[in-house]
């Protein structure tokens, strides 16, 4: 009954697991003139739009106004230095498909006060050949500014050249495509000398069959966004609320969970190798966090990690099930540890000896070994990290799963001496150390990382104490292509 319970209590925490998280940075509408207040499919977007109808910020009329040389959008006119030439307009619709459709763009979100808007764009980092490619098909067309998001002739209701100035080559006005890039929408966008395809950069132009390559590149920058000193602030706090999604029902079900398991499988270093694997994970690619550990690929890591720890406990107890017991079958300590069962047959034991010698020494060695391997990788990532800073935060957010796998071994390896060399020992000995094999995991764990981790702590003070102003969730407001 006891391993059917705990096994319930583990499908409800897979449940709670698999709930969505919302990043306050990605999948982000801005709030400008014409987006949407929230991402969705769109599947009429038009023409050079369509790649993001999958998951789009803009709609089909917003899409099929990018498209006109002088749209009700902005009312603004492509040709007013004589006709744009196509090679050139299209890296303009391009554009404006990007800042009117993304839902990418949440990292470079920054605010603005103006009539028409609460939101643009700033220092996006734009490929290197999206930027080239503009600069070299619109060079031979003739501009007469510079910066195009603001200072035009608006007397007519559309943009005129102002006053006095005279119209130009491209390849005057910007001399270099960094100059175009940056300069033509406020530095909106910045010039950057990553390439397609690297995951460091916003791409105009990809193909949607391959998906959004945009999706990879804003969860990076919105790792780093997170990281900096400067953006804590602002951040931490929603951030924080997303996190403790789960934190309390994880911490109090979980320890009910392991407690109810067979010995072998609360024994087993799996569930602590999964732990040291997710650390390994968020510390090496989280950009990637949530691409690499999916719902499905949790749930999977889950189930593994349970078969695992609970399939080689099957065994021996079948074994135990066929031998006869000499006058008591009421084992000695209240954890029904195999060790003490096996004491209470009289018949050869020697299968169960070997069996449970040999799986607790491949079992152990290769969670150590694996483990170990972990927290090097994970080692070398913290030193290329220039910041003290940034070097003592990632090392404080592995020291709780380091102080789980010494809370789980010590109290087993000290069972595992007391059973082999302490067999003249006191009755009470082997009781104290059995409790303490299955209760001091299961306590302290829980109480680690509630420390060292301050979304579940602040979660359980948020439980216990709902009236408190300090936990009360804070906001983080988003904030967005062009200032005012």
């Amino acid at each position: 009954m006891g391993m059917g319970v705990g096994q319930a209590l583990l499908v409800l925490l897979a449940a709670w697991v698999v709930m969505p998280v919302k990043d306050p940075l990605l999948n982000i509408c801005m709030d400008a003139k014409h987006h949407k207040t929230k991402p969705g499919p769109e599947g009429k977007l038009h023409d050079q739009c369509a790649p993001w109808k999958d998951n789009a910020c803009c709609t089909a009329n917003t899409s099929s106004e990018a498209h006109k040389d002088q749209s009700n959008l902005y009312n603004f006119n492509w040709n007013h230095c004589g006709v744009m030439p196509p090679k050139c307009k299209r890296h303009f619709i391009q554009d404006t498909c990007l800042y009117e459709c993304s839902p990418n763009l949440g990292p470079w979100i920054d605010q603005v006060d103006s009539s028409w808007r609460r939101e643009r764009i700033l220092h996006v980092p734009l490929c290197k050949e999206d930027c080239e490619e503009w600069w070299e098909d619109c060079k031979d067309y003739l501009t007469c500014k510079e910066n195009w998001h603001k200072g035009w002739n608006w007397a007519t209701g559309t943009n005129r050249c102002p006053w006095g100035s005279m119209c130009r080559p491209f390849s005057n006005v910007f001399p270099r495509p960094k100059d175009l890039c940056e300069k033509i929408w406020s530095n909106s966008y910045k010039y950057t000398t990553e390439h397609r395809g690297s995951g460091r950069c916003i791409q105009m132009w990809f193909d949607p069959a391959q998906g959004n390559p945009n999706v990879v590149v804003a969860k990076y920058y919105a790792w780093k966004k997170r990281s900096s000193p400067a953006s804590m602030k602002n951040t931490t706090l929603e951030t924080d609320e997303a996190v403790c999604a789960l934190p309390w029902p994880v911490l109090v079900l979980l320890p009910l969970a392991l407690v109810m398991l067979p010995e072998g499988a609360r024994g087993c270093g799996s569930l602590i190798l999964a732990l040291v694997f997710d650390r390994y994970v968020a510390t090496c690619y989280l950009w990637k966090y949530s691409s690499i550990l999916t719902s499905a690929r949790t749930a999977e890591i889950g189930l593994a990690a349970l078969c695992r720890c609970a399939l080689p406990t099957v065994p021996p107890f079948v074994a135990l099930k066929g031998l006869p017991f000499c006058q008591s079958r009421v084992p000695p300590s209240a954890s029904w540890l195999h060790q003490d069962l096996v004491k209470l047959v009289c018949a050869d034991i020697t299968f169960n000896n070997w069996y449970g010698f040999a799986v607790a020494i491949l079992f152990l060695t290769s969670d150590l070994i694996l483990i170990f391997v972990s927290y090097i990788l994970i080692a070398r990532a913290i030193l290329i990290i220039a910041s003290h800073r940034e070097h003592f935060k990632a090392l404080n957010n592995c020291l709780s799963c380091i102080l789980a796998v010494l809370i789980l071994d010590t109290p087993m390896v000290g069972l595992s001496m007391v059973h082999w060399c302490g067999k003249h020992a006191s009755p009470v000995v082997h009781i104290f150390m059995a409790n303490i094999h299955l209760l001091v995991f299961h306590m302290l764990n829980p109480i680690t990382y509630s420390i060292k981790i301050k979304q579940i702590c602040r979660g359980i003070l948020g439980v216990l104490l709902p009236g408190c102003p300090g936990m009360r969730q804070g906001q983080v407001t988003a904030v967005g292509r062009d200032q005012g």
